[in-house]
């Protein structure tokens, strides 16, 4: 349960746990079912929209399922003493109901090696990520002094997206995003913070022409903050452009940002830098049911990894 706090105490190789429930798990389980609920209002407001007419079919619209495996791995101090290797694998199933409503689920691996084993902040992991070193609990206080390995089921994402408007003459393509990451990581290996995070935003993308597409994306995240740590929430922003060389290839660039989620944290597990990163992605799609993407990044910030790399498939169904 989000907010619950968890008192471990060992005597003579006798473990006894106690839970304590107070008004902070109310409060993280009230926003994680908001989040839900604004998810399943975007499921109801596209299907109210669609009623009275149908959308054209479209090529886009003869999708309806895609499955993504795209491994990254970034390396860097993120505002630590320490560098710390990253290596996260999600498997990505995206449904598309409608031409303009999507929900998506994420189940990632995860493996990190260093001095620091960090936890991911919200969910968005391409867009100038916040990560944030835990406290060591049970055997990790005994390692945290020299490098460890640690590795495990990362936080699962739930999200939907709904295109407002769509793209017309001057004015862009809108499209509202509500998502939840669920606390599955191990909290006791540092892999998570073991608290909900809910984060909403507006994507917005403009066509410039024959080849050339805009992009321009802010959201808003409500953190969960671990016992012993405060988090802020932290407002996030991206922007792209990107070129298509033919059909099937696509370059595009970002760069990223978000504000600082850690003010008054430990000293020896502080990020307090702002990340910030540019990203160069390439998409190539062969044919209509399969794309391959190559992407690397190199951060702007001692919040940021110092370099990342990753490279997937998606198949579309």
């Amino acid at each position: 349960m989000a907010g619950s706090q968890a008192k471990v105490c060992a005597a003579d190789g006798d473990r006894r746990s106690y839970l304590r429930v107070g008004p902070t798990d109310l409060r993280t389980t009230s926003r994680a079912l908001s989040a839900l609920a604004l998810i399943v209002a975007l499921a109801g407001t596209a299907a109210a929209e669609d009623q009275p007419k149908p959308p054209a079919p479209s090529p886009a619209a003869a999708v309806s399922l895609e499955v993504s495996l795209t491994p990254d791995y970034t390396e860097g101090k993120y505002g630590t003493r320490h560098t710390t290797e990253i290596l996260r694998v999600p498997l990505t199933v995206d449904w598309f109901v409608t031409d303009r409503l999507d929900f998506a689920l994420t189940v990632p691996y995860l493996w990190e090696h260093g001095q620091s084993i960090l936890a991911l902040l919200g969910g968005r992991v391409g867009r100038a990520p916040n990560r944030i070193g835990l406290p060591p609990r049970g055997r990790r206080r005994a390692l945290f002094d020299r490098p460890q390995t640690q590795d495990g089921l990362g936080d699962v994402l739930l999200d939907g997206t709904l295109v407002l408007l769509e793209e017309k003459s001057l004015f862009p393509e809108v499209a509202t995003l509500g998502e939840v990451k669920f606390p599955t990581a191990d909290s006791n290996k540092g892999l998570g913070t073991g608290e909900f995070d809910e984060t909403v935003g507006i994507d917005l993308t403009k066509g410039l022409g024959e080849s050339w597409t805009a992009y321009v994306d802010v959201s808003y995240t409500f953190v969960g903050s671990p016992p012993g740590t405060r988090v802020d929430d932290f407002f996030g922003w991206s922007v792209g452009l990107g070129y298509a060389v033919t059909r099937a290839l696509r370059f595009t660039s970002y760069v990223d940002g978000s504000t600082v989620t850690v003010r008054n944290p430990l000293v020896e597990h502080r990020i307090e830098k702002a990340p910030n990163d540019v990203r160069l992605r390439v998409e190539y799609t062969p044919t209509k049911l399969v794309q391959l993407r190559l992407e690397g990044l190199t951060g702007l910030s001692s919040g940021t990894p110092t370099f990342g790399v990753s490279a997937g498939v998606t198949l579309r169904f």
